[in-house]
C-alpha cells in the first residue's frame, strides 16, 4: 500500500471537496491508503457510509486545530505543532505516509517541508515545479514561488530536479532546459540570467539557452527556470489571462444567434482548450528538494484537483522520484 496523507481542512473550499476528492482517488488506485488528517467528527460520516473494501484504506489523525490561510507561515513551527498540516508533515517524516498533500497555507507547507523534512543534501534552495500547458504536452516551471531572491546554483539545482521530475512523472527522455528571460539573444538579460546562462551551459548537457514569456507554452523547452518572484507572477498572469479569455468568449457568444450556433460547432474544440488550462488536471504542484513528497495545490483545489494531486504523489512513489533526485546532489 501507499500511504498519502492528506490536509483535511486547508484550502478555501469546504473540508467535504477534498475529501470526496481523496475518495475518488481511492477508487482510481487500489493500492492507495489515505490518512485523513483533520476533526474526526466531520471526516467519519464520510468514511461510515463507505463499503469496507474502501473504508479499510482510510484511517484519520484527529487534530482541531489548523492553519488559516492568512496566519504568518512560521507559527506552524512555533505555535501550531498540532495543526492539520504540521502533522501531515510529521506523518512524512515518521515514514508512516509518503507524502502529503495540502490545499492551505502555501508558506507553512513550505515551511513544514523544509524544517521537519529537511532539504536534500547539497540543495540549498527547494522549488515548486509548476505544470505549464504546452502544444505538446506539458513542461515545467520552476520555481513557481518559493524563492524571490536566488543565485545561479540554485537554478542549476532546478534544473537537474526539474529534469528529473518531468522525465520520471510525465516520461520525457532528455528534457531540453531553458532558462527564462526577457529575450533569447545571449548577451541580453539581468546579472542572475547571464551568469546562469554560463553555468547550465557548462554542467547540463541538455541546456538550450535562453526562453522568452512568449514562448513558455510553445513546447520548445520541457524545463524552464527561474527565480521564485518571476515564477509565481508567470503562474498568476496565465491563470488570470485563461480565465479573462473564456468569460470574453461566453459574452461574445451571447450576442447573436449565428455566434451562439457557431460556439455548437465549436464545443469540442472549446472544451478542449479548457481543458489544457485547467489547473486542476494535474492537480498540484511538488516542493522539489526536501526529503519527502509534498504537493501543493491551489487553494481553491476542488475534488477534481486533490484526486489528481493525491494521484501524482502515488505516481512519484512509484517512480522513486524523491530517491533518484537525492543521488544527483
Amino acid at each position: 500500500m501507499i500511504s498519502i496523507a492528506l490536509d483535511v481542512p486547508g484550502g478555501d473550499l469546504s473540508f467535504q471537496e477534498r475529501i470526496h476528492g481523496a475518495l475518488h482517488a481511492l477508487n482510481c488506485d487500489e493500492e492507495l491508503r489515505v490518512v485523513f488528517v483533520g476533526d474526526e467528527s466531520q471526516i467519519e460520516p464520510f468514511v461510515k457510509s463507505l463499503p469496507k473494501t474502501v473504508s479499510l484504506r482510510i484511517s484519520i489523525v484527529h487534530t482541531l486545530e489548523t492553519i488559516s490561510m492568512a496566519e504568518a507561515p512560521s507559527r506552524i513551527l512555533k505555535e501550531k505543532k498540532s495543526c492539520s498540516l504540521s502533522l501531515a508533515t510529521k506523518l512524512v517524516k515518521e515514514a508512516q505516509c509518503a507524502g502529503i498533500v495540502s490545499a492551505g497555507n502555501t508558506g507553512a507547507q513550505m515551511a513544514a517541508g523544509l524544517f521537519l523534512l529537511g532539504r536534500m543534501k547539497g540543495i540549498d534552495r527547494p522549488g515548486i515545479a509548476i505544470p505549464v500547458p504546452t502544444n505538446n504536452g506539458y513542461s515545467i516551471l520552476i520555481d513557481g514561488g518559493a524563492n524571490t531572491d536566488v543565485k545561479p546554483k540554485n537554478l542549476l539545482d532546478f534544473a537537474r530536479m526539474g529534469s528529473l521530475f518531468i522525465e520520471t512523472v510525465y516520461g520525457i527522455k532528455q528534457p531540453k532546459v531553458a532558462i527564462l528571460n526577457n529575450g533569447s539573444e545571449q548577451e541580453k538579460g539581468n546579472l542572475l540570467t547571464k551568469e546562469s546562462y554560463s553555468l547550465l551551459k557548462r554542467e547540463v548537457e541538455t541546456f538550450t539557452g535562453f526562453i522568452e514569456g512568449r514562448d513558455l507554452m510553445s513546447g520548445i523547452a520541457d524545463v524552464i527556470v527561474c527565480d521564485g518572484f518571476t515564477g509565481n507572477i508567470i503562474l498568476k498572469t496565465m491563470e488570470g489571462t485563461a480565465i479573462a479569455i473564456f468569460s470574453h468568449l461566453k459574452k461574445e457568444i451571447k450576442k447573436s444567434i449565428w455566434q451562439k450556433l457557431g460556439a455548437i460547432l465549436l464545443q469540442k474544440s472549446f472544451q478542449s482548450l479548457k481543458d489544457k488550462l485547467d489547473y486542476r488536471l494535474y492537480g498540484g504542484a511538488p516542493l522539489l528538494g526536501i526529503n519527502g513528497i509534498s504537493i501543493i495545490c491551489h487553494g481553491t483545489s476542488d475534488r477534481v484537483a486533490i484526486k489528481n494531486a493525491i494521484l501524482l504523489a502515488v505516481k512519484m512513489v512509484r517512480q522513486k522520484t524523491i530517491e533518484k533526485m537525492a543521488s544527483l546532489t
